[in-house]
């Protein structure tokens, strides 16, 4: 506990980190006070300890723990504010210059181009710098409440044998009730390439109560899935001791191909059943068995385990119980580790083949994190455009059938400018040569300037509101054909000079009721935010794309 004051005592970070620190402080001065009295003074009465503990964790007029629940929220969201920080420095820098000021219109200030510069400067610098090969991998443990997770992470972590004190409580009721997270000593080695080592973090996620099985809806705030992203590990180790039920392979589809990520799967306690076979097959206690006997039988016991607990098209690792054996068969058993027939090293070796490329991916995820968290922030918001010419222009231009794409048009075009999608962010895609999935991009301004990974889908994406099939096909050949118009008639002229030509060129001879030209105001200004938004998504997209085409580090 000491060890953990002394770390967040020396964050110096934002001032929000400085409250969650100066609360994490407090929490941990108040409960080393209550140990201390408690190992000094054997007569200290238990109960008022209890109650003072749970006054400390707990939040007024809240359930017991809810402060510590909502105090480490807070230090994991700062801790994955000082990690992106860290690794991120140049785009973190452009948030925040972007964050103070964002300018509008033609002096809008955050560029799609220097956004792109700054991750691919950050990612060269930690390609060659030693960071990036300390950057520890998350690995985290999931099953059923007392399914052996914890007695697992502790053998993972190399706690052979601890003292009582020096490590969590193992209990056989649910003992974690927020994910607890240990970084262990030793890199992971990997077993084909002995020069890539890998530093690992291991995660202790709360276990699920088997029988609360999963919404039909499937992931959902608050289920066993949502448990699973919140903890954003990069490996999955799925600990069960019992056959694997619909629950856990959905846990396993939600890990590989909703989060992308790998998982290993572990059976443990098998020390329980392995003493249960072999006395089947030996017709004695394994206590009692000699050395010819063990030889004979133990191979064949443990064959008969793994066709047991055989997964189609995945290993399945075979653990003991370590730390609880509960019969004397079961400490001969676990007494010697080097003749023991199960597999912790195994699982070892495969967590050290699978580390390096979990991390190359952990790094492509926290850029595009943080390039979507500068997207998202900065670029999606209300002053990219002064939107009121441009709805002035739309009321205007309604006076003639489909005048009023030519502002929508034009508004476009304005906000590509103003994002700094020029001609050489274009070329320099094109360049880059990513791909892209057709289906997500919601414009048409990049599909020219990147690999699309399927055939284009037929048909317009139009909001057809309430018009008609008909309608809203002439709506978009009107459309298209304004763009055209517009393309070829007004060049080289930008911004209000270009509204201003515009509705020139359309004209005002035709009168229309003002409630049409109200109307089409109004639906010029929401076009002009959802273009906004849909232009954010594809930058997300493009950006996300860039980022996973960096090639995978070097072995360290």
């Amino acid at each position: 506990m000491t060890d953990v004051l002394e770390r967040i005592s020396n964050w110096h970070i934002c001032p929000s980190a400085f409250r969650a620190r100066n609360d994490a402080h407090g929490i941990v001065t108040q409960l080393i006070d209550i140990l201390n009295r408690v190992s000094q003074n054997t007569t200290e009465d238990d109960p008022a300890c209890q109650r003072e503990y749970e006054r400390i964790i707990t939040l007024p007029g809240q359930s017991i723990g809810s402060f510590y629940v909502d105090l480490c929220e807070r230090l994991s969201d700062e801790i994955n504010n000082a990690e992106l920080r860290c690794m991120f420095p140049a785009i973190c820098n452009k948030s925040i210059e972007w964050d103070c000021n964002y300018g509008s219109g033609d002096e809008f200030l955050p560029k799609i181009g220097e956004l792109i510069y700054a991750i691919d400067s950050d990612i060269d610098t930690l390609s060659s710098n030693s960071y990036h090969a300390t950057l520890r991998t998350k690995i985290g443990l999931i099953g059923y409440t007392s399914s052996g997770k914890t007695s697992l992470m502790c053998r993972l972590l190399g706690l052979v044998r601890p003292e009582p004190n020096q490590f969590f409580p193992v209990r056989t009721t649910k003992s974690t009730y927020y994910p607890l997270q240990y970084d262990r000593p030793d890199p992971l080695i990997n077993p084909y390439d002995e020069r890539t080592s890998t530093a690992v973090t291991f995660v202790d996620i709360q276990g699920s109560d088997r029988g609360n099985n999963i919404s039909s809806s499937g992931f959902a705030a608050g289920n066993y899935l949502d448990e699973i992203r919140k903890a954003d590990c990069d490996i999955y180790v799925i600990v069960f001791h019992e056959d694997l039920d619909n629950d856990q392979y959905q846990w396993m589809r939600f890990i590989k191909e909703t989060m992308n990520r790998r998982y290993v799967l572990v059976r443990s306690n098998v020390d329980h059943s392995f003493l249960r076979k072999f006395r089947e097959k030996s017709g004695v206690c394994y206590g009692m068995s000699s050395i010819e006997e063990r030889n004979k039988f133990s191979l064949p016991t443990i064959a008969g385990l793994r066709s047991d607990f055989e997964v189609d098209d995945h290993d399945v690792y075979l653990t003991a119980s370590d730390y609880l054996p509960d019969s004397t068969d079961a400490v001969l058993l676990l007494q010697n580790e080097g003749t023991q027939p199960f597999d912790l090293q195994q699982v070892l070796d495969e967590l050290g083949r699978l580390a390096p490329s979990a991390r190359h991916l952990r790094v492509q995820t926290l850029a595009i994190r943080s390039i979507a968290r500068v997207i998202n922030s900065c670029f999606r918001c209300g002053y990219v455009l002064n939107v009121m010419k441009y709805k002035i222009a739309g009321g205007i231009a309604a006076v003639i059938p489909y005048g009023d794409k030519l502002p929508r048009y034009l508004a476009r075009n304005s906000v590509q400018e103003a994002f700094g999608i020029t001609e050489n962010f274009l070329q320099y895609l094109k360049h880059r040569q990513i791909s892209v999935h057709s289906t997500d991009l919601q414009t048409l301004v990049f599909q020219k300037y990147v690999n699309l990974s399927v055939t284009p889908r037929k048909g317009l994406r139009l909001n057809k509101g309430g018009a008609g099939p008909a309608v809203a096909g002439i709506a978009a050949v009107g459309g298209s054909l304004i763009d055209d118009i517009v393309r070829g008639a007004i060049p080289a002229l930008s911004g209000g000079a270009r509204v201003a030509t515009g509705v020139a060129v359309i004209g005002t001879g035709i009168a229309l009721s003002a409630g049409v030209c109200a109307w089409s105001a109004i639906k010029t200004g929401k076009h002009i935010f959802s273009y906004t938004n849909e232009l954010c998504d594809d930058l997300i997209i493009i950006s996300s794309a860039l980022v996973e085409s960096m090639p995978q580090e070097q072995s360290n």
